[in-house]
């Protein structure tokens, strides 16, 4: 199944007293990453909340955000930081020595200093209990953004597939033109051969052996084959089951690359159009399969 690299997803788990929600948002990324943003009290399942997101997509740049909700009346307690406490005072202490500054430093010149001193909620829950519901919230946000990916995937797979048989119905007016491109280029190179062969002093057999040569080489042959051949893989990766969001970029890159050649190649009149056309219709799969897993 093809899957978008973008969606959203929500998922809730509610216990008595208490309710864990997670949102995840995913965009477009060459790689993996996740970001995980929750309250203080959950940063132990940091780690865990990440690679359980990683272990379920290839690809994609995820936002995972937590809330918790207490229901009812809440108890705290004060929280003292005396590791930051104590780091305050040695500053402080360093700047008195340092300016030659007077009077003593006590609790009301500390007492206002940002984050010594917090309300901590305490728990209705047990760590493993509020772990339990959170990843259960996770497991159902997971699950909602992989439908939404996997929807939007299955639109993206149809206009990929429509896109790709579009690009080889556009090549088939090329292909059959091909002999009689090998004709123009050998007539017109012969007669250009014979305009300069008075100069270049060379035999009928040796004349005709240079056309040949430089025929062969504006043949798109080679080229037409290699992008049908393209043209064949991107379908066959579009109707499988593994992310292919890598190698359908790759080839969408490989068929703008023998595109290209064949343009460069291209000297008979009433074909650069659709040459044109083909061009435009790669680079819009090539911005259509960054979308891919």
């Amino acid at each position: 199944m093809i899957m978008s690299m973008t969606g959203y997803g929500h998922g809730e788990a509610e216990a008595e007293g208490l309710r864990a929600k997670v949102e995840i948002r995913s965009l477009n990324h060459r790689f993996s990453e996740v970001t995980v943003r929750m309250p203080e009290e959950l940063m132990s399942l940091e780690n865990k909340l990440r690679k359980e997101v990683k272990q379920r997509f290839y690809r994609g740049k995820f936002d995972v955000l937590v809330h918790l909700e207490h229901k009812g009346e809440l108890e705290y307690e004060l929280q003292t930081n005396f590791p930051l406490m104590s780091d305050y005072l040695q500053e402080l202490r360093k700047i008195k020595e340092e300016f030659n500054l007077g009077g003593e430093i006590n609790i009301n010149a500390i007492w206002t200093l940002p984050h010594l001193i917090r309300l901590k909620p305490l728990p209705q829950k047990s760590e493993s209990e509020v772990e339990s519901l959170v990843m259960e919230a996770l497991g159902k946000a997971i699950s909602s953004l992989e439908k939404a990916r996997a929807d939007e995937g299955e639109a993206l797979a149809r206009e990929l597939q429509n896109r790709l048989q579009l690009i080889k119905g556009l090549l088939q007016p090329i292909e059959k033109e091909i002999p009689r491109l090998k004709k123009y280029y050998y007539h017109r190179l012969k007669e250009r051969a014979k305009e300069y062969n008075s100069q270049l002093k060379l035999n009928e057999e040796r004349l005709l052996q240079e056309v040949v040569y430089y025929t062969e080489k504006e043949d798109i042959t080679e080229e037409i084959v290699r992008i049908k051949s393209h043209l064949e893989q991107g379908e066959r990766l579009l109707s499988g089951d593994e992310p292919c969001g890598k190698k359908l970029d790759f080839i969408s890159q490989e068929l703008f690359r023998e595109l290209n050649a064949i343009a460069s190649k291209m000297r008979a009149p009433g074909l650069m159009p659709a040459v044109l056309t083909i061009k435009s219709e790669i680079e819009k799969l090539r911005e259509q399969v960054q979308n891919i897993e």
